[in-house]
């Protein structure tokens, strides 16, 4: 039975790599739900399908096969499209290079999304830089990426993340590319904005990043391991 809380659910999903009998199967009928203010880890070697996973929850590829619900709404036959739509006013990515654009400043990198939700230009840089204040990094607004350091770098990345409300903030290996203190100050971040509500799903290889998290799932082979 379907939890009312569920903000996400996958039913039976499966994902494969080729065609007919060359097809690789990654993710081999995974069910699976996300309630809303849920703090989830996904951890696995590597090859278990983990990243395929969050793709697959953050709507950059869609399942060969099974159902996601978004909302109670059935979205697994949408447009890429309509998909992109609901991606950009519904989730929020943290990735572990950061990706930031190098040649605009960190309230400019923040406020990408809002371009493209149509925000007016007027109210983008505000909200970008209340943004960047509630991390920390109001007096960092107007820097470019290479006058961050690593930490910060990943601090913007956040915040971007957030800009437009997501009901899910999907963090790929947030600190795989940080030294241990960056680790601790990004993990705090993350674990403060759950406190407050914030839904998180963590893929991560790190053990000690994972224990942060309310519900740890493991995948092996492109399943959950029960």
């Amino acid at each position: 039975m379907k939890s009312k809380d569920a903000i996400i659910s996958l039913k039976n999903v499966r994902k494969e790599f080729g065609m007919n009998s060359q097809a690789t199967k990654v993710i081999n009928g995974i069910s699976l739900e996300i309630n809303k203010g849920d703090y989830m880890a996904i951890t696995g070697a590597s090859g278990s399908g983990k990243s395929t996973l969050m793709y697959i929850v953050g709507l950059l590829l869609q399942p060969t096969s099974g159902e996601y619900l978004l909302n109670n709404k059935n979205i697994t036959k949408l447009s890429g499209d309509e998909l992109a739509e609901i991606r950009n006013k519904k989730i929020g990515f943290i990735f572990q290079q950061f990706n930031l654009l190098p040649k605009i400043s960190a309230w400019e990198n923040v406020a990408v999304p809002l371009i493209y939700s149509h925000v007016p230009q007027s109210e983008q840089k505000e909200r970008a830089i209340k943004a960047l204040s509630e991390i920390g990094l109001g007096d960092r607004v107007d820097f470019y990426p290479n006058q961050l350091s690593g930490g910060q770098q990943q601090r913007v990345a956040i915040a971007r993340a957030l800009i437009n409300n997501p009901e899910i903030l999907i963090a790929d290996e947030p600190s795989g590319a940080l030294d241990s203190e960056s680790t601790k100050q990004i993990i705090k971040i993350l674990d403060g904005l759950n406190k407050k509500g914030q839904t998180i799903l963590i893929i991560t290889h790190e053990a000690d990043v994972a224990k942060h998290a309310k519900r740890h799932i493991i995948l092996v082979d492109g399943l959950i391991k029960t």
